[in-house]
């Protein structure tokens, strides 16, 4: 009966149907009325379930399987994100179609259908996968962001930021996605290290003498078209600099603290090329004007001055302006950058930005056509052939990126929807104060997105999403209704309530109503803005989304009520930006209050090398390669314990082939147990502990301590959510059970007394069904064969007291069965036994042979740990007599010139001296304790005490020929290797009685 995962799955999955195991395990926690709330972060329908998903759903299982063994109702609805650009883009290319133009000439209502029937089976086959991983959550009715409830769900929230005067339409420089063709918020941003062109440009002063020039530097040349002003820092230095440039003597205007690193580092000038002829502040250069240096190219530049007395002048700007970087003279382009447009703004300077939603220039002279961002190199070529270049170079940065297309953002500037947040920040920090985040870090790092969030736009230019729901007064734009419900819309349009079942943008864009505007007093049509929500907003609402009505409605009945903040929720660190972040607004903005009370961050999956997976890389491994390999058992197992909370998993496939090993050796002792208890069944059957205290011996009382140590330390973690470390206490006591007290017992066993044989069983009983329920939350399937294996032997059937290890309540600890006074005793004789057994091995002396002494050498403090278990010493490593005290060695010591120098410095000499002065004495207390722990205090010439210690000396030890020796821990041990005929005879005695016992 060895350990045959797929068999193993696979019953257990026939198991578990037949039974309705979850499903009463639902209800038998739902018996105890104590209800918890957990939040499924929903992954998005991609159809495809990847490794860190796959870890993301299993840490996920662990913690609800703790809590309904706990005894909590716990809330487990699972969750899927559905709309946004993925979905769309997947979409086109099973159509073969892309781009805007190509969806409406295809029929967006078809489109759109198209879009929701791949999220449904999407969903569906994950549904299936995360299934057969054993993860037991409510997938039949999971809540999707396309159903008419959650969408209703949506515009509930969008409704109340109106009510509550946080939603409000603006112009504004965004960044945008060219590939996408929509605005981006901040929260979708990825930013990476990359390296750009910088340009130094020229502008010419307008001015009598007609040779100066204000100097700019971008890192955005396709922005330098749009330059309407030049900011200065009101109390930056800057200076008039006279100088010879491309065969001209010029006047250039730049920062003080910027002409050394541009003027002779960038340019190479020495300071007999230039002069300063002018210093004065920033403020001394306001209103200074000059002509763009395209004007000749475009004659937009010429209509936006008489729009703007201030356009193509210098302004002030304390805020934007600094001599770090550049020249302290800072390209102004109000329509394309966020800070750009706050200036302008202040300044009276209307945006000006003609690039289209596919980041094409329009009506701009020869600049019409080219690509923003993309087409960098050919803008700089335009501003050289005009004599405005000064100098080009390449600076490496932090630039933004979309999170869906990977491309580089440009800027745009467009009316977009927002919700107002920023005056909220202070309110959200102090709530995020109060929220249990593990790891520590990551509390950190949200608090410190927080302190930077800006009022988020809302709002996308695509089709597949949740419809904005506002209808705008098609004479009057300033009046809009917000709608939140479908039946609100039904009302306001005269339709039958409960008409509408599908919410997305086809049907409702067709809905249009009339009614009395409260601007003017008189009747207008009313049409919905044609743009979808952010996907974010979507996910953002799951915290009362998830606890909306639903086809289970006993489940729906016990459902925590909204306004309850969800007790836990779990996701990846790239959720501090994402789910984390709109989850704790939306509630803030909607209840009033934080979303969630417990936060666990995993990080990333990564290869062993710590690169990111990449199927171009050839580093990408599907979970299915794991548990086809390996089963699903050991890639939950593996993938739980695999990193600490906010780190990255380092996929090792090595320590993948170690976690099935252990499940081989869990699985064998349970083999153990039932063959154990078959063999000794006619004098000793298992019982409660309990009832057989008398009959434990030290190694019972041992194993029962090191079980109900594991109880106490998983529970607590478990409390802690330390999700990653909770399956580790019960998986080093089941190593523990394996190596340590299996072998402790094994004559006992076979030739000990009926309470003896009596007293092995129990135990073994005892620890492993204590220990079952513990690993079921990680390892559901293996847990369930051997419990039912067990379950189905006789003398078994009152201890096994459920249907299934997932039925059983979570193991409380004893207290009295605790002995750390004990663990601590056997702790100090592993040590011993170790060293032991290693002595033996290099001797060649195989454990089945008799040694007639050992001796251990230890710290004194070990010495009396090691005489109360001298006994279990002697009985696994076959030694007769223990004695403690090393034999007569040769001890010779010297300085470690090394560790001294490295710890002492220039005083290692002197210490070097006294070690090699006194060695013969250090020595003597070494061969006469037989360990080398050996410290000394020294104080120096300036008074200062120093202490050394061992690792201060090298020390060389022979002892005579006859004895072995290892080391183990503070152990050192001895094996007398002599041979005698007696010890011989003993040894073959032995090993035959051994061989007669299991004929």
């Amino acid at each position: 009966m060895s350990y045959d995962f797929r068999a193993v799955e696979e019953s257990v999955r026939q198991l578990w149907e037949s039974d309705h195991t979850y499903d009463r395990a639902r209800a038998q926690a739902r018996a105890t009325g104590r209800a918890a709330y957990f939040l499924d972060g929903p992954p998005y329908t991609s159809g495809h379930v990847h490794l860190g998903t796959a870890w993301n759903k299993s840490l996920k299982d662990v913690y609800l399987r703790y809590k309904r063994m706990s005894g909590w109702d716990v809330w487990d609805r699972a969750g899927y994100d559905m709309h946004g650009l993925p979905t769309e883009r997947a979409t086109e290319k099973a159509l073969q179609i892309y781009g805007k133009a190509a969806i409406r000439e295809y029929g967006v209502d078809k489109f759109v259908d198209k879009c929701k029937q791949m999220c449904i089976d999407n969903a569906h086959e994950m549904n299936v996968t995360f299934k057969f991983m054993g993860v037991w959550m409510d997938f039949d009715n999971a809540y999707m962001s396309v159903d008419r409830e959650y969408i209703e769900g949506v515009w509930w929230f969008v409704k109340r930021a109106a009510e509550a005067g946080r939603l409000y339409e603006a112009e504004k420089t965004m960044t945008w996605d060219a590939v996408n063709a929509t605005a981006l918020a901040k929260h979708e941003l990825e930013y990476h290290t990359v390296t750009d062109n910088a340009i130094y440009v020229r502008l010419p002063v307008k001015s009598e003498a007609g040779n100066e020039y204000l100097i700019v530097w971008t890192t955005t040349p396709w922005t330098v078209p749009y330059n309407l002003a030049v900011m200065a820092g009101p109390d930056i230095d800057y200076v008039r600099v006279d100088l010879v440039h491309a065969g001209a003597r010029q006047r250039w205007v730049l920062a003080d603290a910027r002409v050394q690193s541009f003027l002779v580092g960038e340019l190479g000038l020495t300071e007999t090329n230039f002069s300063v002829v002018w210093r004065g502040k920033g403020r001394e250069l306001a209103g200074l004007a000059y002509e763009h240096p395209l004007a000749g190219l475009c004659d937009a530049y010429a209509a936006l001055q008489k729009a703007s007395p201030k356009v193509h002048t210098v302004v002030l700007s304390a805020q934007f302006v600094d001599t770090e970087t550049g020249t302290g003279l800072v390209h102004c382009a109000p329509g394309c950058g966020p800070e750009d447009y706050v200036v302008g703004q202040e300044n009276g300077i209307a945006p000006f930005n003609t690039v289209d939603e596919a980041g094409v220039v329009n009506n701009l002279g020869p600049m019409t056509g080219l690509r923003a961002k993309v087409d960098d190199d050919k803008f700089i070529e335009l501003l050289e052939k005009q004599g405005a270049l000064v100098h080009r170079g390449d600076v490496t940065h932090e630039y933004p990126f979309g999170e869906r297309s990977k491309e580089p953002v440009i800027f745009r500037t467009t009316k977009q929807w927002f919700l107002r947040v920023e005056d909220l920040k202070e309110r959200l920090l102090a709530e995020n104060a109060g929220i249990n985040w593990v790891p520590l870090t990551a509390k950190n790092a949200f608090s410190s997105w927080l302190s930077s969030l800006r009022d988020n736009s809302i709002s996308k230019q695509r089709f597949w999403g949740t419809p904005l729901p506002i209808w705008r007064n098609v004479d009057c734009p300033e009046d809009y209704v917000v709608v939140g419900t479908a039946d609100e819309l039904c009302a306001l349009a005269g339709l039958p309530a409960g008409s509408l079942i599908d919410l997305h943008p086809p049907v409702v864009d067709k809905i249009a109503f009339t009614r009395v505007s409260p601007q003017d007093g008189r009747a207008h049509v009313y049409r919905r803005v044609p743009d979808v929500l952010d996907v974010w907003v979507d996910a953002g609402s799951a915290s009362w989304n998830c606890l909306r009505a639903s086809v289970d409605a006993a489940r729906a009945v016990t459902a925590p009520p909204a306004e309850t903040p969800a007790e836990f929720i779990l996701e990846g660190r790239d959720q501090i930006r994402g789910w984390f972040n709109l989850l704790h607004l939306e509630s803030m903005v909607a209840l009033g209050k934080p979303c969630f009370r417990n936060v666990y961050m995993h990080g990333f999956v990564n290869d062993a090398l710590g690169r990111k997976m990449s199927k171009t890389q050839g580093n990408y491994i599907l979970p299915s390669e794991v548990w086809d390999k390996y089963g699903v058992d050991t890639l939950r197992y593996y993938s739980v314990c695999a990193a600490n909370p906010g780190e990255d998993m380092s996929y090792n496939a090595a320590d993948v082939e170690q976690a099935h090993r252990n499940l081989g050796i869990f699985w064998n002792i349970h083999k153990y147990l039932l063959s154990t208890a078959e063999a000794v069944a006619d004098v000793a059957a298992p019982v409660p502990i309990t009832a057989c205290l008398a009959d434990l011996g030290t190694e019972e009382r041992y194993i029962l301590s090191r079980l109900h140590g594991a109880v106490r330390d998983s529970t607590t973690l478990y409390e802690q959510f330390r999700l990653d470390r909770a399956p580790c206490a019960v998986c080093d006591f089941l190593m523990e059970v394996s190596h340590v007290y299996i072998q402790l017992v094994w004559e006992k066993k076979d030739s000990g007394t009926p309470a003896d044989k009596r007293a092995v069983v129990s135990t073994l009983a005892a620890c492993l069904l204590g220990a079952l329920p513990m690993l079921a939350t990680v390892c559901p399937f293996i847990t369930e064969k051997m419990y039912q294996n067990i379950r189905a032997a006789p003398c078994f059937g009152t201890l096994c007291t459920a249907d299934s290890v997932h039925l059983l309540p979570w193991p409380t600890c004893g207290v009295s069965l605790l002995d750390t006074s004990l663990e601590a005793d056997v702790a100090a004789a592993k040590d011993a036994v170790a060293a032991i057994l290693t002595a033996r091995e290099r001797a060649d002396l195989p454990v089945k042979q008799p040694a007639r002494e050992a001796r251990i050498a230890c710290p004194a403090r070990l010495v009396p740990l090691l005489q109360r278990t001298v006994t279990l010493v002697t009985s696994r490593t076959n030694i007769k007599s223990v004695h403690f005290g090393a034999p007569p060695a040769e001890v010779t010591v010297e300085p470690n010139q090394k560790t001294l120098g490295k710890t002492f410095g220039r005083s290692r000499q002197r210490l070097a001296a006294h070690i090699t002065e006194h060695a013969d004495s250090i020595a003597a207390h070494i061969a006469a304790t037989g360990a080398v722990p050996w410290s000394a205090i020294l104080k120096l010439d300036d008074g200062k005490e120093v202490a050394l210690t061992e690792e201060h000396l090298v020390v060389a030890r022979r002892v005579p020929a006859c004895w072995a020796e290892a080391r183990a821990g503070e152990v050192t041990a001895y094996v007398d290797t002599t041979r005698t005929p007696e010890l011989e005879i003993e040894g073959r005695v032995r090993e035959l009685a051994r061989k007669v016992w299991h004929s």
